[in-house]
């Protein structure tokens, strides 16, 4: 980024862009360790009995964010519609 450009930024406009590089970097960092942790269960696998999956063989700490994303409970529509009015009724 050119100083005109760092100087022609608001400080709001300024997070968005860091928040936004901050997500392709950390991406970048899984995506090389989750390729890591395949390629190691892919190797280790001829070695050892049983199944051996790659979340098993190395876990990452990004994991129990996905699982735990992922086991969400269903918000049924009327809960949903509640949910919405009550932050319609919120903001006025």
């Amino acid at each position: 980024m050119s100083f005109d450009d760092f100087c022609g930024y608001d400080f709001d406009e300024f997070e968005a862009i860091c928040k936004s590089w901050q997500g392709m970097t950390e991406g970048k960092m899984h995506d090389a360790w989750e390729r890591m942790r395949i390629s190691a269960a892919i190797n280790i696998q001829p070695h050892v009995k049983g199944k051996m999956t790659p979340e098993k063989l190395l876990p990452l700490p990004w994991d129990n964010k996905r699982k735990s994303r992922d086991e969400r409970p269903e918000i049924t529509r009327a809960e949903d519609k509640k949910r919405f009015d009550e932050l319609v009724s919120k903001l006025g």
